[in-house]
């Protein structure tokens, strides 16, 4: 071991933790947390993985996370990361998993026995009970969630547990989610809300709360001081809608049709609190993304018919009809259903790219997988490493797309008019979600309030893929995405300012996009990409603000660019 082990190794031991207490408080493995202790970082899938376990550690250590990270980079050290396992492309999902499942399955059956069989038609939470606040060293909130999708019935019966910690240093007397689904009514219906796990066949104390619109105000059993962890459990059920083929922005995020579901922005997530400030709540808004999140851990388990193959965030295990998934450091879980889906994979370095399309679109899927794989590797190299080990992209029906958490949402009319070839429509389409997973997903920001700081850095970055990649093509996209709709109007206004699509995107996204480059083109290439680099990597798992931009953008560059900022946010 060197410096960096044994701090780690001495600090755990100074709390008292065996490395099995350890994994209890913050949810990362032994295997992970002793690679780190012993600086075997080759065990690690990659980069991210390692940078985001050792702050992790450290913060429950009570280590200043900068101070370990430095510790980190200051002795050079050749990592080779385990590499990803490559698989075939178009391949149906079943024989994908078939050896998996059987060894998987052996596993439960030995361990289980009955047990899992008995909660293969109805998925049950099973934590541990939590009756008052007790002190933890969570860094992130954590979702565990069953949900029992009714396929053809479209409905969604769900079960979450919430663990919070009180990070802040003010006493908390309530919690605030954003309920997406409930924007309508009829689609959210909550069940049950208790700061104790229910014991069978007998109902748990329920805890005053106001559900208005989509604001969901819960009041704890007790007032939460700083450090201090409750725990909740929501029993809720979804109705989903049918999709119509004009819906955009989040309301073609969760519904059904004929051959599909959409599961996104589904469950009460809290919203981000701010230091002696509180809660801070978002009405809904038809145009933009009315909902901001912190990041968070996830373990969710989706319980299916057997035909019906799910698309969701993270690391994915299935075991007969229920798909596990476990994502950490996200600020998000999604996921598509098809009894259609056909799936092609692709390595994107130790990242496995995953393509869900219907059989039909075929070839526009697997132009799809290497755009993708293409963007991934080069952001990697412009901006910083991909935190997660997967990312998929799953064709829906609607007419948008939409970013989550190691996963996209594209609507099918993308497929259906690519005609091949990266001077595709469909393809800048993909390139600029991926974009998103730096530029929203790992460097997050007020969507509702701010939303440029994500939508113009997401939609430059695709006119980097193509200057990058295909050269020959980049005054065709600068024309066809931005300059032929001749955007207008200041591009730092909220959602709520705007009442059509066009006039949104026009000036958030396109006109963003201008001013990303007149920076660029003002401060010089090496200025400007050490800048998004910085930027990226100082604000990663934040939620990031113009004030953020601007003084980072100030340790860059020594060039005056107010009559810049006046041009394109106003005096």
């Amino acid at each position: 071991m060197g410096v960096l082990g044994d701090k780690l190794r001495e600090a755990r031991k100074g709390k008292g933790w065996s490395l099995a207490q350890a994994e209890g408080a913050i949810r990362i493995r032994q295997q992970y947390l002793v690679a780190l202790e012993k600086e075997h970082f080759g065990e690690f899938a990659s980069e991210a993985q390692i940078r985001g376990f050792l702050r992790a550690y450290s913060l429950a250590l009570g280590l200043d996370p900068e101070e370990v990270l430095e510790l980190y980079d200051a002795e050079p050290r050749k990592v080779s990361h385990r590499p990803g396992i490559p698989r075939p492309r178009s391949l149906s999902p079943w024989s994908v998993m078939n050896l998996f499942i059987l060894v998987v399955i052996l596993i439960i059956i030995g361990i289980m026995g009955a047990h899992v069989a008995s909660r293969q038609a109805t998925p049950v939470a099973t934590p541990t009970a939590t009756t008052a606040p007790v002190v933890r060293t969570r860094a992130v909130p954590r979702y565990t969630l069953e949900a029992d999708l009714d396929y053809n019935g479209h409905v969604v019966k769900a079960t979450q547990q919430l663990d919070y910690v009180n990070k802040t240093g003010d006493t908390i007397k309530e919690l605030v989610f954003n309920v997406f689904p409930n924007h309508t009514e009829g689609i959210f219906l909550l069940q049950s809300l208790s700061a104790e796990q229910p014991e069978e066949d007998e109902a748990a104390p329920q805890l005053e709360y106001a559900l208005n619109g989509t604001n969901l105000r819960v009041t704890l059993p007790s007032p939460l001081e700083p450090q201090e962890e409750v725990t909740l459990f929501l029993d809720f059920s979804l109705n989903l809608p049918r999709m119509s083929p004009y819906l955009e922005w989040g309301n073609g995020s969760l519904g059904y049709t004929d051959r599909m579901v959409a599961v996104g922005n589904w469950y009460p997530i809290l919203v981000p609190y701010k230091e002696g400030q509180g809660w801070s709540a978002y009405p809904y808004h038809v145009i933009g993304d009315p909902y901001v999140s912190e990041v968070a851990d996830y373990e969710v388990q989706i319980v299916a018919p057997s035909a019906v193959v799910i698309a969701g965030s993270g690391e994915e295990q299935r075991v007969g009809n229920r798909w596990i998934y476990t994502i950490s450091q996200a600020r998000s879980f999604a996921f598509a259903a098809s009894d259609q889906y056909a799936l092609s994979t692709e390595q994107a370095g130790n990242v496995t790219v995953s393509s869900y399309h219907f059989p039909f679109h075929e070839p526009s899927g697997a132009d799809a997988l290497v755009a993708a794989s293409e963007a991934l590797n080069l952001f990697q190299e412009l901006f910083g490493p991909y935190p997660y080990s997967t990312y998929r992209m799953a064709e829906v029906d609607f007419p948008g797309a939409l970013e989550y958490s190691a996963l996209s949402f594209l609507g099918d009319d993308w497929y259906g008019d690519h005609s091949g070839g990266y001077r595709s429509r469909m393809t800048s389409q993909v390139v600029r979600q991926a974009a998103h997973q730096w530029w929203y997903e790992v460097v997050g920001n007020d969507q509702a309030r701010e939303p440029w700081l994500d939508e113009a850095l997401a939609t430059y970055s695709s006119l980097l893929y193509y200057e990058r990649l295909h050269p020959d093509l980049a005054e065709w996209w600068w024309d066809t995405e931005v300059e032929s709709y001749r955007p207008q109007g200041q591009i730092d206004r909220p959602i709520y300012a705007f009442m059509d699509g066009r006039s949104y995107v026009n000036s958030v996204y396109r006109r963003g996009a201008l001013f990303i480059r007149d920076l660029r083109e003002r401060m010089g290439e090496d200025e400007f990409f050490a800048f998004l680099r910085d930027y990226y990597d100082s604000q990663g798992q934040k939620l990031s603000t113009a004030q953020d931009f601007f003084s980072i953008l100030g340790r860059h560059t020594a060039v005056d660019t107010s009559l810049l900022v006046e041009e394109y946010f106003g005096p």
